[in-house]
């Protein structure tokens, strides 16, 4: 995968991660409970983001088990 690939990747979950903060804000702000789930997908988002940012700094170490 190239970097440019790679690094829409991490600009797409990034947008995914600000979308689920926001439910996370209003959801406590109007005194509800965000959807079940919300907190896994945000930390599913910043580790996928996190892989891929790896991948273009450092691939040898990113492919290692």
């Amino acid at each position: 995968m190239d970097n440019d690939r790679k690094l829409g990747e991490v600009a797409a979950n990034l947008d995914d991660m600000s979308d689920s903060i926001e439910e996370l804000k209003d959801a406590a702000h109007e005194g509800g409970s965000p959807r079940e789930g919300a907190l896994d997908d945000l930390q599913q988002d910043v580790q996928e983001a996190s892989d891929a940012i790896d991948e273009i700094v450092d691939p040898e170490q990113a492919r290692k088990p």
